[in-house]
C-alpha cells in the first residue's frame, strides 16, 4: 500500500511539473519583501516596540484571467506595561499565519465575473494576541499588526455590470471559514469565533482622470464556541467606504470608511444565547487623505494623513465593557524609487497621536486618558520577473 501511495505521489509530482512549468515560464511573477518597525510610548507606561518582516509572492499568468498569491511574515516584539499598582511584559518571536490565495476574474460580455479564495495556514501562535496586550496599541485604534487564528477559509464571489457609460455596479457575497484555535484565555481551551457571511456592492464612476466609488459591506457571524459549546456571537457589522481618485502627474486618493456595529450575543446565566442590550462595540469613522506625485522620472512621493474617531459604546461606564473611545490623528511620508533589473524600493516613516478616553484608572480610582506617541519606519523591494 505504502508503494502504491509512493508511485502516486511521483505520478502527481510529475504532471504538477509539466502542467506548472509551461504556465510559469508565461507569467509574470512579483516578489516583495521588507521591514517595519513600530515602536510607542504612553503617558501611563505603556510602552512597546515591534520589527514585522513581510514577505509575499505574486503570479499572474499572461491571460490575465488569474492571481496566484501568498503571504507571511516574521514578527519580534516587546510589550510592557509598568504602573505602580501593576506590572507585566510579554516578549516573542514568531511567524505569524501564512495566507494562500487564488483570484479569478473572467469578462462576460459586458460584465464581469471575479472569484476570490483565500486559505489561512497556522503558521502563528494565536495566544500572541492575547498576550500582546499587557502593553500593546489598543486593536479600536490599530489592528494587531501579528496574525494567529488557526485554519480558516474564505470565499468571495462577484459580478459586475455597467448602468452607463461611466457607472457601473458590482455585487458580492462570500462565506468565511474559521477553525478553532486555543487563544492563551483561562479556562477557553478552544475558540472558534464561528463562520460569517457577507454581501455587498460597489458602485463606481470613472470621469476622466477621475474615479468615485461607493462601497457599503456587511458581515453577519455566526455562533462562536468556546471548549465546544457556543459561547457566544460577534455582533453584525456594516462597513461603509467612499473613495475618490483624481490628476495625472499627481495622483490625490480621498478615502472614508464609516464601520457600523450592531449587538452581540453571549450566554446568559441559564445557558441560552441572548442579545446583549446595549452595543458593547462603538461605531468607528476613518479619513485618510494622500497625495502621491513625482519627483524624478524614477522616483515619486507620497503624502497621507490619518484620521480616525472611535464613539462610544452604549454600556454603562460602571460595566467592565464600557468603552468611551477616543481619537487617532496622524500621518506618512513614504518615497519610492524604480531599479534596473525589474526591482523597486520603498521608504516610509509614520507618525500617530492616539487619545483613548477613560481607559485607565487614576490613584484616586478615577477614569483618565491614555495617550500613544506611535512612530514607525518602514523599507520594502520589490522584484518582477
Amino acid at each position: 500500500m505504502n508503494r502504491i501511495l509512493q508511485v502516486m505521489r511521483g505520478v502527481a509530482a510529475i504532471l504538477l511539473v509539466v502542467l506548472v512549468l509551461p504556465l510559469w515560464a508565461h507569467a509574470e511573477t512579483e516578489l516583495s519583501y521588507g521591514a517595519l518597525v513600530t515602536a510607542w510610548d504612553s503617558n501611563l507606561d505603556r510602552t512597546g516596540s515591534e520589527a514585522l518582516l513581510p514577505v509575499s509572492l505574486l503570479w499572474r499568468p499572461n491571460s490575465g484571467t488569474i492571481q496566484l498569491r501568498a503571504s507571511s511574515a516574521y514578527m519580534m516584539g516587546r510589550y510592557r506595561i509598568d504602573t505602580p499598582a501593576y506590572a507585566n511584559s510579554f516578549t516573542g518571536e514568531r511567524m505569524t499565519d501564512t495566507k494562500l490565495g487564488l483570484d479569478f476574474y473572467r469578462p462576460l460580455g459586458k460584465m464581469h465575473f471575479s472569484l476570490a479564495i483565500s486559505g489561512n495556514l497556522p503558521t502563528g501562535d494565536p495566544r500572541w494576541e492575547t498576550y500582546e496586550r499587557v502593553g500593546n496599541i489598543p486593536i479600536i485604534f490599530m489592528p494587531s499588526r501579528f496574525r494567529g487564528r488557526g485554519w480558516g477559509l474564505n470565499t468571495i464571489v462577484a459580478l459586475g455590470f455597467p448602468l452607463s457609460d461611466s457607472w457601473s455596479l458590482t455585487a458580492s457575497g462570500g462565506y468565511l471559514v474559521n477553525g478553532s484555535v486555543d487563544m492563551g484565555i483561562v479556562g477557553a481551551d478552544e475558540v472558534n469565533i464561528g463562520d460569517s457571511a457577507l454581501a455587498g456592492f460597489a458602485l463606481t464612476r470613472h470621469a476622466g482622470p477621475s474615479l468615485f466609488r461607493l462601497k457599503a459591506i456587511t458581515t453577519l457571524p455566526g455562533d462562536g464556541k468556546v471548549n465546544g459549546s457556543v459561547g457566544f456571537a460577534a455582533p453584525p457589522a456594516t462597513a461603509l467606504s467612499f473613495r475618490w481618485e483624481t490628476g495625472h502627474g499627481a495622483h490625490f486618493t480621498f478615502l472614508t470608511n464609516f464601520d457600523l456595529f450592531g449587538k452581540a450575543k453571549y450566554v446568559d446565566g441559564l445557558g441560552h444565547l441572548v442579545t446583549e442590550a446595549d452595543k458593547s462595540f462603538g461605531n468607528r469613522l476613518t479619513i485618510t487623505p494622500s497625495l502621491e506625485y513625482r519627483l524624478t522620472s524614477r522616483t515619486r512621493m507620497s503624502t497621507s494623513a490619518r484620521f480616525k474617531k472611535v464613539f462610544t459604546n452604549d454600556v454603562a461606564n460602571s460595566s467592565g465593557l464600557y468603552e468611551a473611545g477616543g481619537y487617532m490623528a496622524g500621518g506618512e511620508q513614504s518615497l519610492k524609487w524604480k531599479m534596473s533589473g525589474g526591482f523597486s524600493s520603498r521608504l516610509s516613516v509614520g507618525y500617530d497621536r492616539i487619545l483613548h478616553k477613560n481607559s485607565a484608572y487614576d490613584a484616586l480610582m478615577q477614569f483618565t486618558d491614555v495617550t500613544y506617541n506611535v512612530v514607525s519606519f518602514g523599507t520594502g523591494m520589490v522584484f518582477q520577473w
